[in-house]
Parts: C-alpha cells; structure tokens; sequence
C-alpha cells in the first residue's frame, strides 16, 4: 500500500502485502533517497537503535 503515492509502500504494511520501505508513508516527500529537508524529514536507518535516524548509516532501509 502506498498511501502517499510516492512510489515506495508503507513500511508498517501486513500480509496478504508486503512491507515497502518508506519510512513515513503519510509524507510524499519522505522516502529512501529523498533529498534532505530544511524540516529533518528525512529517511534514515537507526543504526543504534534509539528511535532516531543517523546520517551515517549505511545498507537497506
């Protein structure tokens, strides 16, 4: 499901759908890729697991 319509699925998704890789799916301007906001929307991995995205992390959302 892509309730945004910004190409990428709702990461939260259940079966029978998959889950897509955006990370906010209410935003059209949020998902992996996405040029950096002035708002800090961006989509980011935890690499640390804090509930907060790091610049720095790199492999698949």
């Amino acid at each position: 499901v892509d309730v945004d319509g910004d190409g990428f699925g709702d990461r939260a998704a259940t079966a029978p759908l998959d889950a897509g890789t955006d990370c906010n799916d209410a935003d059209s301007a949020e998902f992996p890729g996405a040029v950096t906001e002035a708002t800090g929307g961006e989509c980011m991995l935890d690499a640390d697991g804090d509930g907060y995205g790091d610049k720095g992390a790199t492999g698949l959302y």
